[in-house]
């Protein structure tokens, strides 16, 4: 298994160093385009999962530097994927993949407990992406983050947020009921 990680790391220090002839033409050189990115960000994503089912398959099995030397690589990767996301936001802000790029940070720092900025890309996708499919899950998302996971509670924010989701249109009778009750009981703390 070992084995397969060198590969799995050596591949992508090979594929992010780069040929070492530089383009004649400067703008070449400049120009990336759409497919190329999200290729970078599919390569990413599916070494970050396997190196985090690796660490899970092995993570009683290995010693300690090896699983801190693990751990080290997934946050690497996890880094790189998190800025080949927000490089092609920033590079395509109008592609209808932008707002599942920022969605893909979201999740990322939602994994690592890492709840305010969750909580802030959440905010972009529904400021700059109103037409985005899964606009009323992120708005049900950060309703029930602000609520669950982030201290100190606001109430005023949660009320906020809740009201939101409320006021979203196709909102099935059974979430108006479950948002209504939990607009009702905010001041009932959840234990995490």
């Amino acid at each position: 298994m070992i084995n397969k990680l060198s590969l799995v790391l050596l591949v992508l220090m090979i594929i992010s160093c780069g040929d070492e002839e530089k383009p004649v033409n400067p703008e070449a050189s400049t120009k990336t385009s759409k497919n190329d990115v999200l290729a970078q960000i599919e390569l990413f994503s599916d070494s970050l999962i396997s190196l985090n089912k690796a660490l899970y398959a092995q993570n009683d099995k290995l010693e300690k530097n090896a699983r801190i030397a693990l751990k080290s690589k997934i946050s690497v990767v996890r880094q790189q994927l998190i800025n080949i996301n927000l490089s092609y936001v920033s590079k395509f802000p109008n592609d209808t993949m932008a707002p599942y790029c920022l969605k893909n940070v979201q999740g990322i720092y939602d994994q690592i407990q890492a709840y305010q900025k969750s909580v802030s890309f959440m905010d972009s996708i529904l400021i700059n992406y109103p037409d985005f499919i899964f606009y009323s899950e992120v708005l049900e998302e950060k309703a029930g983050t602000l609520d669950y996971f982030i201290s100190p509670r606001d109430t005023a924010i949660i009320r906020d947020a809740y009201e939101k989701v409320l006021a979203y249109p196709n909102l099935s009778k059974s979430k108006i009921k479950i948002y209504n009750e939990r607009l009702s009981n905010l001041d009932k703390v959840f234990i995490n």
